[in-house]
């Protein structure tokens, strides 16, 4: 469960970071790991909503050491439990249910029209900022 929510999340945070134009580390073979992808769409919320803005504490708060134990810890059982994976599944669902607009049915993201920057799904109904 740790394993697949991990490739779940990567493949989030990468949409995420699009969306939201974060800079993210080159990497010659344009392969980036989970901790990656998180700091740069954590420094980037940080920067356009600042640090006391409800998304950055979640997103901050957000632990994702969990994907080391699941995935390269030596040992083949892994210390994390599945109700400890399930807590964590339901607080990326916290961070996630915040991004995502139902209307739309996509992924707030980022733009600057007449100057202004705006953090918001394409239909304009979930606004960041």
């Amino acid at each position: 469960a740790g394993w697949k929510l991990g490739v779940y999340l990567e493949w989030v945070l990468q949409e995420l970071c699009e969306y939201m134009e974060a800079e993210v580390k080159y990497n010659r073979k344009n392969e980036f790991t989970l901790y990656e992808l998180y700091q740069s769409l954590r420094n980037r919320l940080k920067k356009k909503l600042g640090r006391n803005h409800q998304i950055f504490i979640l997103i901050d708060n957000f632990d994702i050491s969990f994907r080391n134990f699941s995935v390269h810890y030596k040992n083949s059982t892994s210390p994390l439990s599945s109700a400890e994976i399930r807590e964590i599944l339901e607080k990326w669902k916290e961070i996630e249910e915040k991004l995502w607009c139902n209307e739309c049915g996509r992924f707030v993201r980022y733009r600057k029209e007449n100057g202004i920057e705006l953090i918001s799904c394409p239909g304009g109904h979930l606004k960041l900022c």
